[in-house]
C-alpha cells in the first residue's frame, strides 16, 4: 500500500542516515592517520671539489713552470660536505677545470729548494701543456697574486726539480670526480684554462 511504500523509504532512509552517523568518525581517523606524503628531498649546499697533490717543480720561464712526478692527488669538498677520493690522475683533475673555461683555477704551490728553504707562492693558473710529457708530468703557464718578492721569484724560476706541494681552489660542483668523458679544451685566452696549441716556451729534455 502507499502508506507501506512511505513507511519503508523513511526507514530507508534513516537507516542510511545512521550508517553515516556512525562511519563519519571512522573515516576522519583514518584520514588524520593517513601516512603524509613524502617531502621532497633537500638537495643540500652546493658541492664542490678541491685539489691537493706532490711532485717536483722545475721552473721553465718567468711564468711558467712544470710538474713532475705527481703523486698523493686527493680531491676532496669543501665543507659542509665531508667526501674524498684518492684515485685520480694529474690529467683528470686538469681535464675538470674545462667545465668553467673563463674561470681559470688559482693555487698556492710550496717548494723546497735543494738548500731547503721553503718557497710559496698563490698563483693563477691558466695554459697547459702536456703534449711532450709523461702521464704524471705538465707545464703550466701562471700569474703571481698579491705581492711576491724578487728574490722568491728568482729562487722559484731556478728550482729543478724541487720538492712541491700544490692546493688548488674548488671546482663547479658538477665536477665529475668519479670518471666520465673529459670536455674537450677548445682555443687559447689569456684568462681562459685551456691547452695550449703550441708550445709558448722550450721544454727540457727527460
Amino acid at each position: 500500500s502507499p502508506s507501506a511504500d512511505i513507511h519503508t523509504r523513511r526507514r530507508g532512509s534513516t537507516l542510511l542516515k545512521m550508517k553515516i552517523t556512525i562511519l563519519l568518525p571512522y573515516f576522519i581517523a583514518v584520514r588524520a592517520f593517513a601516512p603524509a606524503p613524502e617531502p621532497t628531498p633537500d638537495p643540500g649546499p652546493p658541492k664542490s671539489w678541491l685539489f691537493s697533490a706532490t711532485g717536483y717543480y722545475t721552473g721553465l720561464a718567468a711564468n711558467t713552470f712544470k710538474m713532475s712526478g705527481t703523486t698523493n692527488i686527493i680531491a676532496f669538498t669543501d665543507r659542509p660536505i665531508r667526501e674524498a677520493n684518492y684515485d685520480m690522475s694529474l690529467g683528470e683533475v686538469v681535464s675538470l677545470f674545462h667545465q668553467e673555461p673563463n674561470n681559470p683555477p688559482n693555487a698556492v704551490v710550496t717548494v723546497t729548494t735543494d738548500g731547503g728553504e721553503m718557497l710559496s707562492a698563490a698563483m693563477m693558473l691558466s695554459h697547459y701543456d702536456d703534449s711532450t710529457m709523461k702521464s704524471d708530468e705538465m707545464a703550466f703557464n701562471f700569474s703571481i697574486l698579491g705581492e711576491v718578492d724578487d728574490i722568491t721569484r728568482q729562487k722559484m724560476r731556478g728550482c729543478s726539480k724541487c720538492k712541491m706541494s700544490i692546493f688548488v681552489d674548488s671546482v663547479a660542483e658538477n665536477c665529475k670526480c668519479y670518471g666520465g668523458s673529459p670536455n674537450t679544451p677548445s682555443g687559447k685566452k689569456t684568462v681562459q684554462f685551456s691547452k695550449a696549441k703550441t708550445p709558448a716556451y722550450a721544454l727540457p729534455s727527460h
